[in-house]
């Protein structure tokens, strides 16, 4: 079934190929905010109780930690939930500002036939 959209004015299509569609314009002004610094240390730390939440529930799920553990091996990540998590608890509002600076939102998102 389509699905049909009306975009706002500040966000494109791309079509490069006949199963790929690329959304430019999403979270412009999120990201927008937090490379200004626009957000608050209590946003912050909502934020990360929110990520660090989700690793811990991730010992509670074998599939949910295998496919985790997958990920960071196929991508050559060394950390695992427990060293992620401690990496999460030192980032400083500087830091996810100079990340959101350099950051170029667009989302791909690619279609595929239903077996």
């Amino acid at each position: 079934h389509p699905v049909i959209l009306d975009a706002p004015e500040t966000i494109s299509f791309e079509t490069p190929n006949a199963n790929t569609i690329i959304v430019k314009g999403i979270d412009k002004q999120q990201v927008g905010a937090l490379a200004a610094g626009d957000f608050s240390q209590q946003e912050l730390d909502t934020a990360r109780a929110g990520l660090l939440s989700d690793l811990r529930a991730m010992h509670d799920s074998p599939g949910r930690l295998d496919e985790f553990l997958t990920g960071r091996a196929v991508e050559n990540l060394p950390q695992d939930p427990d060293a992620l998590a401690a990496a999460l608890r030192r980032v400083t509002k500087e830091d996810v500002r100079q990340a959101a600076a350099a950051v170029t939102p667009d989302t791909v998102c690619t279609l595929e036939e239903d077996a």
